[in-house]
């Protein structure tokens, strides 16, 4: 697979939709190509973000979703009494 021109991070908000794109010039420092809150409704997402991906030309770019606190749980656990080497499959 050819490496991506850069990376899209998204974010879904109740008041839209949060968008960063950087690229990744060969050689030279990751810049900020675009930053916007693309307001919207869960209706018309879909479409907001197809245009957006359109107009930026964003098809070989790496895309990332940021999830928000509201999506996710993180859970603090003790180590299980295992080998290191079996830590993963116990933790599950």
């Amino acid at each position: 697979m050819p490496s991506p021109q850069g990376v899209v991070g998204i974010s879904f908000l109740p008041q839209g939709i949060a968008v960063a794109v950087i690229d990744h010039p060969a050689g030279g420092k990751p810049l900020l190509r675009h930053c916007q809150l693309l307001e919207s409704d869960a209706a018309n997402r879909p479409e907001r973000l197809q245009k957006l991906c359109r107009q930026l030309s964003l098809k070989k770019y790496a895309c990332h979703l940021v999830l928000t606190s509201e999506n996710y749980q993180l859970l603090n656990v003790e180590a299980p009494p295992v080998a290191e080497n079996e830590m993963i499959d116990a933790l599950r």
